[in-house]
């Protein structure tokens, strides 16, 4: 049972005067091509709500008056379920402190806040969990919510609102509030489309054209006045072929079916799209910028969006915390590109000053202000572009780091790089630098694994075959050629044979199906283990003196290890700082033990100087970095799956799911947030729980958190993938990557992770 009171709960200041945009998209409304998927998200002054692919409820963000439905007043900057909703839920429309959502069945149900009656259940009271909306019809089809009154659209084609009317917006023909829903008078059997805005509404009618009511000041009616009407006026010019309207605060937007967008109403920043910021105009106007068709528009209080027809999102108006999505804080009157979405959104929704998109993939990102963690992604700050919603899925299972740049894997076998690009390591055809997630092209097949070296990448292919990118000048792409590739290329001599790859500086390694392992590039130090320092080769040699069976292999900035059939460990090439772990400081170009790992090892990871071990008994042991025999790491209690290596730190993802790291802490690539090193393994904040992988580079660390990519640490390069530059202290999602979350999850197994494959 839901606790409802009914005591005066009141806003210092009254309530602020935004328009939350209810999504309107394109209802049910068919518009053949043109059509796009139910909008199943909405954004409110300061909290956003998603419906699950299960028919549930997730919000987020500000929870002063129990708005988010998990019966707390607690904010979150993560999802969180809404409680006692008790059937599936068809749509959701967020206001101002409070939610409203459809249910299959056609009922809804309202909670938050309710002083003005925008609950419709007879009172005006706060509500800390759903209730259900009392005088509507059996079969309602869709719903919208404004600051404080909500609308509803019967099966019938008939509109009922509840709520504050003190501008006539509940079109009643009154101007007095109604805890329960009154009918909308002259529009006619037969409506469409509804939408509630700041203190007015409109609707899509039978003929489709648009009809408005309630206030007027900015001309937001659209009826060629500054008169505010209690029952719905006609828009001036659009009696038919309309698709979609949005209301916002001072300002409408119209979709043709053609998929041309009519705004009108307030101007002073550019929200209207024609390019010339100006007064309010009280009658439609072209949005003359945005050159492409649009499917879908949402409004916020000063900004507007649309959805084209290519699946990309265009903004335009106020910007001042990022809203626009572009990655800049300027105002503009001309429709501008959201970055980081590429062309896979189905929905969109607007706040007061941020903006949300669903992607076809299921995943959701917001961008604009956060600072009432409205943008759900775990930091209450401004996000310039698009950022992750976190716990809504995504589809991430590998990640791979180096020391400019990163990769991650999808569960589709596609894959993403962001970060330092000079010699084209990203994969997308460039040499241009990218703060966000770029997708690596040219590889026809899906992917099974990625790794990265210093400025080059190579993937296995789901045939297992192996193909590289990026520099190439000592052979270390593997394509019979010494140099450069903006884009994959095939690596010679491996066949279908690929298990498992290790990347040094400028050489690359491969363990074989039958476990044979072959090495390529630079070999100045003996890291191709061949038994001689020959020059550099460009085609895979077979590393001698290990046989078959090797479990796994890695690989340091100029040595190589294999965890041999028997457990051991076995490494080879330069030796300077003990990275090879047989007591000594001598190079090798061929493998030698390493000292006290005979029988017992399960996985390796390497980097740089430094090389770690996890045993059977979980143990962690590392050596290098002038320590010339393996010790333990401290801190480690419980059953670890996968374990990564740093220059100078690590990282052990334990069996359970969480994160700890351990070592130099100096550009925050420990994840607790400081810059404090720690000398026996500590928590990743944010990662206690649904972590599947992790990888470590030299100053920072990348991990997979319940599907979704994150880094952490330096960032000088935007290998965090952010879209900004600047140390993270906390793991911080990717943005951008094309991760594809309609595929079924892959299960978590710690036996597959601990042989890393």
């Amino acid at each position: 049972m839901h606790h409802v009171t009914a005591s005066a709960i009141g806003l210092a200041g009254g309530i602020v005067r935004v328009c939350l945009a209810a999504i309107i998209g394109l209802f049910a409304v068919a518009l053949s091509s043109r059509d796009v998927e139910a909008d199943t998200l909405s954004a409110g002054f300061g909290h956003t709500c998603a419906v699950t692919r299960l028919g549930g409820v997730k919000c987020w963000g500000d929870n002063s008056y129990f708005g988010l439905g998990d019966g707390t007043r607690d904010p979150t900057s993560s999802p969180v379920d809404v409680i006692g909703l008790q059937d599936r839920v068809t749509d959701v429309s967020a206001g101002s402190f409070y939610t409203c959502a459809l249910m299959a069945g056609g009922a809804v149900k309202c909670w938050g806040y309710g002083l003005n009656g925008q609950l419709g259940i007879g009172i005006e009271t706060v509500s800390d969990g759903p209730v259900l909306v009392s005088g509507l019809p059996a079969k309602v089809r869709a719903i919208t919510a404004g600051p404080r009154h909500a609308c509803a659209l019967t099966s019938a084609g008939d509109v009922l609102c509840w709520g504050n009317n003190e501008f006539g917006q509940l079109g009643d023909g009154t101007e007095t509030n109604s805890a329960v829903p009154v009918h909308v008078a002259g529009l006619g059997p037969g409506v469409l489309a509804i939408a509630a805005g700041d203190y007015y509404s409109c609707a899509l009618t039978a003929a489709r054209g648009v009809k408005c009511w309630g206030q007027n000041g900015a001309g937001q009616l659209g009826d060629g006045t500054f008169a505010n009407s209690s029952t719905p006026v006609n828009v001036l010019g659009l009696d038919s072929g309309i698709a979609a309207v949005s209301p916002a605060v001072g300002h409408t937007c119209a979709l043709t079916v053609a998929g041309r967008v009519k705004c009108w109403g307030t101007n002073g920043v550019g929200e209207l799209g024609n390019g010339i910021p100006s007064s309010s105009l009280p009658a439609p106007v072209d949005a003359t910028t945005l050159k492409e068709a649009a499917v879908a528009i949402v409004t916020a209080s000063w900004h507007t969006c649309a959805l084209t027809d290519r699946g990309a999102v265009k903004c335009w108006g106020s910007n001042f915390d990022g809203q626009l999505g572009d990655g800049t804080t300027n105002d503009s009157s001309s429709a501008v590109d959201v970055g980081g979405l590429g062309s896979g959104v189905v929905a969109l929704a607007a706040g007061h000053s941020h903006t949300c998109a669903r992607l076809r993939t299921g995943e959701v990102r917001c961008w604009g202000s956060g600072d009432m963690d409205q943008l759900g992604n775990g930091v209450p700050t401004v996000r310039e572009v698009p950022t992750d919603v976190v716990g809504l899925g995504a589809g991430a299972i590998e990640v791979a780091t180096a020391e400019h740049y990163a990769c991650a894997l999808s569960e589709d076998g596609k894959a993403s790089c962001w970060g330092q690009n000079f010699s084209g390591e990203l994969g997308d055809g460039t040499t241009s630098p990218r703060s966000v997630a770029s997708a690596v092209a040219g590889i026809g097949s899906p992917l099974i694994a990625i790794a990265t070296g210093t400025a080059h990448s190579c993937a296995i292919t789901q045939g297992n075959a192996v193909w590289c990118w990026g520099f190439g000048v000592y052979g270390q792409l593997g394509d019979g050629y010494k140099e450069n590739r903006a884009e994959p290329i095939a690596t010679m001599r491996l066949g279908g044979n690929a298990a498992e790859l290790a990347l040094g500086s400028v050489h690359s390694c491969a363990l074989t199906l039958d476990g044979e392992v072959r090495c390529w590039g630079s070999n100045e130090v003996g890291q191709l283990g061949v038994g001689l320092n020959i020059a550099g080769r460009p085609v895979p040699l077979t590393v001698i003196e290990l046989g078959l069976g090797v479990k796994a292999i890695a690989a340091g900035a100029y040595h190589s290890c294999a965890v041999t059939a028997a457990g051991g460990v076995k490494c080879w090439g330069q030796n300077a700082t003990g990275e090879l772990g047989d007591g000594t400081t001598t190079n090798r170009n061929t493998p030698v033990d390493v000292q006290g790992l005979d029988t017992d090892v399960v996985a390796i990871s390497a980097h740089e100087q430094r090389t770690c071990a996890l045993t059977r008994s979980d143990a962690v042991k590392c050596w290098g970095d002038r320590q010339q025999t393996a010790v333990d790491v401290a801190g480690l209690d419980g059953k670890i799956a996968l374990i990564a290596t740093g220059a100078a730190h690590g990282c052990a993802l334990m069996a359970a799911g969480s994160l700890k790291c351990w070592g130099s802490n100096y550009y925050g690539q420990i994840g607790d947030g400081t810059r404090d090193d720690r000398p026996y393994a500590v928590d990743v904040i944010g990662a206690s729980r649904d972590v599947s992988w992790v990888a470590a580079s030299s100053r920072n660390t990348c991990a997979i958190v319940a599907g979704v990519a994150k880094c952490w640490g330096s960032n000088a390069f935007g290998q965090i993938g952010n879209g900004e530059v600047g140390y993270a202290l906390a793991p911080e999602k990717v943005v951008g990557s094309p991760f594809n979350s309609a595929l079924p999850r892959l299960r978590w197994d710690p036996v597959r992770l601990r042989s890393h494959r």
